[in-house]
Order: structure tokens, then C-alpha cells, then sequence
């Protein structure tokens, strides 16, 4: 696992290493995860439309509400996730951040996270194979951010 650097970015460059990496994950993803702080929200159908990126489940699952009160939302990263988690910044009720519309996201290969992103996008960090962090890196040269450095994390242990 590695974490994107954005130390000495402006916050244009923020942004755009924000969306630039969510939009390489989402191309690798088969599903995400969402956690939403509703008490950030103070427009409800923002809440509401981020909600419903939801894929569908089954009428057993109806609690999305963790014990904090912090509302889960699963589905696949498809244009529509993507389009709604690049076209407005954080919430304004956001402890952290302004890139994301989000508190998380985690994007997953199968069982993998590709991406996870907190603080409404002021921690980003990516794993890969080999492959994928070149085209990250070939991402990230595109968007104007050639010198975004990954830094490998230590596993916990």
C-alpha cells in the first residue's frame, strides 16, 4: 500500500490529485464503500443522492447505520460514482478536507482496496501491482502532477 504525497500542492492540485486517483481506481474497482457523516450535511439531498449510489440489496439489509451513527453505502464505481464524487467538494459540516464529498471512500478489486481516501480526500492511499502504479503514475503525469511521490506504508504489525 502506498500514500499519495501532497505535501507542498496548492489546492487546485489537491483536487486534482483527488479526482484524478479516484477515477484510476474506479476503473480497476468492483465495488465501494462509502462512509457518510449525516450531521455534515446541511442540504438533504445531497445526502440523499449520495445514498443512492447504493446498489441494491436484499430486504434483510436494512440497517446502512453503524453504531456511531455513521451511514455505509455499497455499490460499484461506475461513470455515475464517479461523476458524484468529483463534482462538488466536502460537505459543509466537514471536520477535514474539501476535495471529497465524503468522510471515506474505499474502492476494492475483489476483496483488494485499491483506493482509500479520508478526511474528505486529505489522505489518499493506493495499492497495486506493478502495472496499475505505472498507470497511476501515467495518470497523475496527465493531470499535470508529475512530482506526486508514493510513499510505501509500513504494515501494521
Amino acid at each position: 500500500m502506498y500514500q499519495l504525497d501532497r505535501r507542498k500542492l496548492s489546492q487546485a492540485e489537491t483536487l486534482a490529485l483527488y479526482r484524478a486517483t479516484l477515477a484510476w481506481a474506479a476503473e480497476r474497482g468492483t465495488s465501494f464503500e462509502l462512509m457518510l457523516d449525516s450531521t455534515a450535511y446541511d442540504d438533504p439531498a445531497e445526502l440523499a443522492a449520495l445514498r443512492a449510489l447504493a446498489a441494491p440489496r436484499p430486504s434483510s439489509q436494512t440497517s446502512d447505520a453503524d453504531e456511531s451513527g455513521a451511514l455505509h453505502v455499497r455499490g460499484i464505481p461506475d461513470a455515475r460514482f464517479v461523476t458524484a464524487m468529483t463534482e462538488r467538494g466536502a460537505p459543509s459540516g466537514a471536520a477535514a478536507g474539501d476535495e471529497s464529498p465524503v468522510e471515506c471512500v474505499t474502492i476494492y478489486a475483489g476483496e483488494r482496496a485499491v483506493l482509500v481516501s479520508y478526511d474528505y480526500g486529505t489522505v489518499l492511499s493506493v495499492d497495486g501491482g506493478e502495472r496499475d502504479l505505472a498507470e497511476l503514475r501515467q495518470s497523475l503525469v496527465s493531470a499535470g502532477l508529475s512530482s506526486v511521490r508514493l510513499l510505501p506504508i509500513a504494515p501494521a504489525g
